[in-house]
């Protein structure tokens, strides 16, 4: 737009001109890729949930509860409607396997504290891991989810108002 219409538009809504990425229902809106800086707020959150914690009194079974119950909550909202950048993916990981391990707060554990391999953890028990879940798959299903309910009209009022306001046919 011309930016004598966007001054005028700004001036006759009464509001005030911002820039992208804009917050709107605690996400990060862009018409770019958003950084991984635009993540960093909810990276921060899960360290200020584990400084909470008497992460010391807990076992390893314990601190798994803690982080398949709380700390992959908090992620759903946002993991049910963007596609996470692996960039956060691997520090939320990097913070959830220090806290395991070594009941580290700020997400620094030694290497050695790591007794097994990342990918096996995430593996459910019955095929030999601790159970904990893998939030780059966690977050492709809640995505695949939401596409589910699109293309099922009768379940959804969500997908009804969608295809009633946008071009998509749900028979192609």
């Amino acid at each position: 737009m011309d930016e004598a219409i966007v001054s005028l538009c700004v001036q006759a809504i009464g509001c005030k001109r911002e820039s992208f990425p804009q917050p709107y229902l605690g996400l990060s809106l862009s018409i770019n890729k958003l950084p991984l800086s635009a993540f960093t707020s909810q990276i921060d959150k899960a360290g200020r949930r584990l400084s909470a914690w008497q992460a010391s009194f807990l076992n390893k079974m314990g601190r798994t509860v803690l982080i398949n119950s709380i700390l992959d909550s908090q992620l759903v909202y946002l993991m049910s409607s963007l596609q996470l950048p692996p960039g956060m993916i691997s520090k939320m990981d990097k913070t959830r396997r220090a806290f395991l391990w070594s009941g580290a707060k700020d997400g620094k554990a030694s290497p050695a504290a790591c007794l097994v391999a990342w990918t096996a953890v995430c593996n459910p028990k019955d095929l030999g891991g601790i159970g904990v879940r893998d939030i780059g798959i966690q977050n492709i299903s809640l995505l695949l989810k939401l596409m589910h309910r699109l293309h099922c009209p009768s379940s959804s009022a969500w997908s009804q108002w969608v295809q009633e306001r946008a071009s998509c046919n749900s028979s192609r």
